[in-house]
């Protein structure tokens, strides 16, 4: 049988001094966009908003960058699996979204995008193939994790 859960891997830019130990958030950044809520659940218009608030952006990127914004913000829900290979104690972090989408500027203004994770295990690198870590390498701030979910899955069940 299949495990329907949906695993997501995030890359976090404050990740150099922060560890999951420290927060229960998840946090991307992006603050020129306010909140994500206002948005309808199309692709479009994270796209539109995108470029129009960072007008800087090659056009190429603006539909990557928006389609990390539109995961973040309408796809994730409370249930996933979050992936979290951290820099700064080389722990791959696993946990459960435990809400939806809030922006929080007050927390943080640089990383306001944010959503409640309840972290289970910090694994070591070592404990995954190079398959696995490959993928979790991804250049993208939000992906969905396809080809090694069983291994992350495993790792969060506490059978590997």
């Amino acid at each position: 049988m299949t495990d329907a859960r949906t695993v997501w891997g995030i890359h976090m830019e404050w990740d150099d001094a922060t560890s999951p130990q420290d927060t229960k958030d998840i946090a991307i950044g992006w603050k020129a966009l306010g909140d994500l809520n206002a948005l309808p659940a199309q692709r479009d218009a994270f796209k539109e908003l995108f470029a129009k608030a960072y007008p800087a952006d090659k056009a190429a990127a603006v539909p990557v960058k928006a389609g990390v914004l539109f995961r973040f913000a309408k796809t994730m829900k409370a249930g996933d699996v979050v992936v979290y290979p951290s820099k700064a104690d080389r722990l791959v972090n696993i946990g459960v979204v435990e809400g939806n989408y809030t922006f929080a500027p007050s927390i943080d203004a640089q990383y306001p995008h944010r959503r409640r994770v309840a972290w289970k295990v910090h694994v070591q690198r070592a404990n995954f193939s190079q398959s696995a870590l490959y993928e979790i390498g991804s250049a993208i701030t939000l992906f969905q994790i396809s080809n090694n979910t069983e291994e992350f899955l495993a790792a969060l069940d506490g059978t590997v």
